[in-house]
């Protein structure tokens, strides 16, 4: 009779261990979803290149690399192009960022972030317009991948070019030259 109630308790005592464990993994993983999903308002301060800013927020400077996308490097054909677009289209102005990765920094230091500006998502802009890549490694966005296939389709920004080379394949040409 005491080893059946024993076993009970010890039951009920496991089945509440799973129960709290569940809570807390529960709460822990909603932390980190919200706090990719928490907008920031920042100003932008400079642009870098086509998918790199600098960005004021209360007063502090944080490099912000655009998530999900690569544009051209500035020693490319079409980089500053992308470069003065995304300047003409955000120096200077507010915006806001939903950092990613729960606001871990890359290997180079910058935090990853989409970047909002008037509601609309300048990273969809950079693609749409072809002035970016869909970073393919980093991104498994379809409609960003729907909306490069159609600035391919009608050849626009960097689409344009008859041979376009993927900065990150610009990259590992460039360290071996």
């Amino acid at each position: 009779m005491v080893n059946y109630y024993l076993n009970i308790k010890s039951q009920k005592n496991i089945k509440m261990l799973f129960r709290a464990l569940f809570i807390f993994v529960s709460l822990f993983i909603t932390s980190y979803a919200v706090a990719d999903e928490t907008l920031v308002t920042a100003e932008v301060t400079e642009i870098v290149d086509g998918d790199t800013i600098f960005v004021s927020i209360g007063g502090e400077q944080r490099i912000i690399r655009l998530a999900a996308i690569d544009a051209d490097e500035l020693t490319q054909p079409f980089g500053s192009i992308s470069k003065e677009y995304l300047t003409k289209l955000i120096e200077g102005k507010v915006v806001e960022i939903r950092l990613v990765n729960r606001g871990k920094r890359d290997r180079s230091g910058h935090y990853i972030a989409y970047v909002f500006l008037g509601g609309t998502e300048v990273n969809q802009l950079m693609v749409s317009h072809g002035m970016a890549w869909v970073h393919r490694p980093y991104s498994g966005d379809r409609g960003l991948l729907r909306l490069e296939d159609v600035a391919k389709e009608n050849q626009v920004g960097l689409w344009a070019n008859e041979n376009p080379i993927a900065p990150w394949v610009w990259r590992v040409m460039s360290d071996h030259f």
